[in-house]
């Protein structure tokens, strides 16, 4: 016999889990937009304005960790990266 309640726990948990990566995924698509931006500001040898854009992506990275990292740890699904950061322990410019 299947246990229902169990099945229930699991479809409510993927479906939480589902709603949270759609909200990532968008809000994350800000601070895409903005690292590119920075990218073409150093292209133009524009270092002050690609360094203001990148502090504003990661800011934006740093308000998703803050907002969403608790949350996706607690279920076991937070993926880490090495260093100190959201870049890393080097600065880039």
């Amino acid at each position: 016999m299947l246990d229902k309640t169990f099945w229930a726990k699991i479809y409510s948990l993927q479906s939480d889990a589902d709603i949270s990566r759609r909200k990532i995924i968008a809000e994350s698509a800000g601070a895409q937009h903005v690292a590119k931006q920075a990218i073409f500001a150093l292209q133009r040898d524009n270092i002050e304005e690609a360094k203001e854009k990148l502090a504003a992506a990661e800011n934006g990275l740093i308000s998703l960790d803050k907002r969403f990292g608790k949350e996706e740890a607690a279920h076991g699904r937070r993926m880490e990266g090495g260093g100190g950061g959201i870049f890393g322990s080097q600065a880039l410019l």
